[in-house]
């Protein structure tokens, strides 16, 4: 805090003061000389100040042409105001009237935009991207209504409340602009449909639609087994089924012997089955039945029954009750192939393509991953393949010169607490950064996150993204206090009037000061408008940034093009689907009065309580 001496008046009053007094005597003495040159006089300016003192001794005249010209002069002044306001306003353009300006103006500098701006080209000229644009479009300036861009090479966690835009200014110009193979993770087919067309103009477009969310046939099929070429890959797929299954890791208590043991079994069931070639399907047969010896038969045949098959062989000749629960949870993390619907894509058939992620990684393809939370979820296998992509793409990066993918793969996930449940996922964001693979994470909020990795998960995620967006709509206090804190501060001046009664004359004067104060409060920060953003990009301040939607840019026309394309076909399905609700027969209610009397239990006719009584022990029981 800075403290000034004391003065006589406050700075500010003393030069509004001083300006309007010396405005006034410049008008007034501009009016007698125009109006005494109107009447015949030489023109000979009068000394504003002595001007005035000869009117009030009644040395001047004041006449109708004075009122008229010193009027007169007020007005071109006010106009003259008025048009450098408009300039200002013009040259500051972009800038919407809103208390938030304020607080943009002690955000990010135009120097801050210019060195983003700056490094996003330099970065992209170095790496060869080939496209139009310098990097990940995040928004467009408040402050200098420029285009922010994120450099290639920066990792994305955005976090945004429900129904606030990200959809339509995040993810969608994101998947619009990529360059080269893009990932997509969903609920619902909205961003399938919006950006399918134009992504096919680039490369193929796989729809993973499981749950027959989107409508779309399994006419290719992905086998979760072909990469696991050791053990090691093994159990990377195994921990991340048996991870997707668990909904809250602040909830979870993963049992020290049960549940390590269960996803060693589930590991060694998915190696057997990919050395032999079986249909995964055959996994939960064994996992179903702990005195099946066919994944022991397995890795006897392929010359695998020493440490493998040892380690096989301890988990069956555990006491039963112990063996048959581990063999009960490892069958768990795996029931989603019970369901028919699911199993159609992992499995081959008549007609169907099949998906290579090593092919992918290496293409401009899109790969869409559509599941959502609840009975019959597909999120264990829509994770898999997620994690499954991404760890190839880095392998197949890490083998070539460069080290790093050329065009940058982007793994847009939205949706990533409901559809792609990776518990890995923070720990690998430092590996890509370098390996040209973006990565765009998108949760409704922070304790989404923490309900997904845990708070230190959480933590090394946010740490570890280098373009962090808060979109709004978000109530929790220490996350919105960790973005004020992160904005920072500016120094509030503080004028202080200080009067002496005691003496003779009253005395006043001012002092002045300064108080830290938090640019965006929290209180500030959950009443974030719509459409306004809060950036954190490494290596500058803070920036505000307007919501650039893609249907107020270039992009409208081929958006529209595809929603008439795809979604006309979205439409149709839900059609149909309501029809067949429609067409389903309805049990008539028969007309009151006539409906069968419920029997009491015997004993308790006389009872009039009898009733209740029945009633609440059969919602008890």
């Amino acid at each position: 805090m800075k403290a000034a001496g004391k003065s006589d008046a406050g700075p500010i009053a003393v030069l509004i003061a001083i300006a309007s007094a010396a405005t006034l005597a410049f008008t007034i003495g501009t009016a007698i000389t125009v109006a005494d040159w109107w009447n015949g006089a030489e023109w000979e300016f009068h000394n504003p100040f002595a001007a005035i003192i000869e009117l009030i001794n009644g040395e001047l005249e004041w006449t109708a042409m004075t009122t008229f010209v010193l009027l007169l002069e007020w007005v071109l002044l006010g106009a003259l105001g008025g048009g450098v306001f408009v300039l200002i306003k013009t040259f500051r353009k972009g800038v919407d009237k809103t208390e938030w300006d304020d607080a943009s103006r002690r955000m990010g500098s135009r120097r801050d935009e210019r060195a983003t701006l700056l490094a996003a080209e330099q970065m992209s000229a170095r790496l060869n991207v080939g496209t139009a644009e310098p990097g990940v479009l995040c928004g467009r300036s408040v402050r200098t209504s420029q285009l922010v861009y994120a450099p290639w090479e920066f990792l994305h966690l955005d976090i945004w409340g429900i129904g606030r835009g990200k959809t339509t200014s995040r993810v969608v110009p994101a998947i619009l602009r990529a360059p080269g193979a893009v990932v997509s993770t969903s609920n619902k087919p909205e961003v399938m449909v919006k950006t399918r067309k134009p992504r096919e103009q680039v490369g193929d477009c796989w729809v993973f639609d499981p749950q027959d969310i989107a409508g779309e046939k399994p006419s290719w099929w992905w086998n979760p087994l072909k990469h696991l070429h050791n053990l090691t890959k093994a159990e990377e797929l195994g921990e991340t089924l048996a991870d997707a299954k668990v909904e809250d890791k602040q909830q979870a208590r993963e049992d020290s012997f049960f549940d390590p043991k269960a996803k060693k079994l589930l590991s060694l069931a998915l190696y057997a089955a990919a050395i032999d070639q079986r249909p995964i399907t055959d996994i939960y047969l064994w996992l179903t039945d702990p005195r099946d010896t066919t994944m022991e038969d397995i890795f006897r045949h392929h010359g695998m029954d020493g440490l493998t098959g040892a380690a096989l062989g301890a988990l069956r000749r555990l006491p039963d009750k112990t063996r048959d629960s581990i063999y009960a949870s490892a069958e768990l993390y795996v029931d989603f192939l019970l369901n028919d619907q699911i199993v159609q894509w992992i499995t081959p058939g008549e007609g169907k393509r099949e998906f290579s992620p090593e092919h992918f990684v290496r293409s401009r393809d899109t790969l869409y991953l559509i599941s959502r939370k609840g009975q019959g979820s597909a999120a264990a296998l829509t994770t898999a393949l997620t994690a499954v992509t991404m760890r190839l793409a880095e392998d197949y990066a890490s083998s070539l010169s460069s080290g790093r993918l050329n065009p940058p793969m982007m793994a847009v996930l939205d949706e990533v607490a409901n559809v792609c449940r990776w518990r890995q996922l923070p720990e690998m964001y430092s590996h890509y950064r370098s390996r040209g693979i973006v990565l765009m994470t998108f949760l409704q909020s922070w304790s989404q996150g923490v309900q997904l990795w845990g708070p230190e998960g959480m933590k090394v995620l946010w740490d570890a993204a280098t373009c962090k967006v808060y979109g709004g709509g978000s109530g929790e206090g220490e996350f919105l206090k960790l973005i004020s804190d992160t904005v920072g501060e500016w120094e509030m001046p503080v004028h202080t009037s200080n009067t002496d009664a005691q003496s003779m004359w009253l005395k006043s004067g001012w002092q002045d000061s300064t108080r830290a104060k938090a640019i965006l409060p929290v209180a500030e920060l959950a009443a974030l408008p719509e459409g306004r953003l809060v950036a954190m990009l490494a290596g500058v301040r803070p920036l505000m940034l307007n919501a650039e939607y893609y249907f107020k840019t270039d992009d409208a026309a081929i958006v529209s093009e595809s929603e008439r394309k795809y979604g006309k076909q979205e439409q149709q399905r839900q059609d149909a689907m309501n029809m067949q609700h429609m067409n389903q027969p309805v049990e008539p209610v028969p007309p009151i009065g006539q409906q069968p009397e419920q029997q009491l239990p015997a004993g308790n006719q006389g009872d009039p309580n009898a009733g209740l009584a029945a009633w609440l022990n059969v919602r008890r029981n």
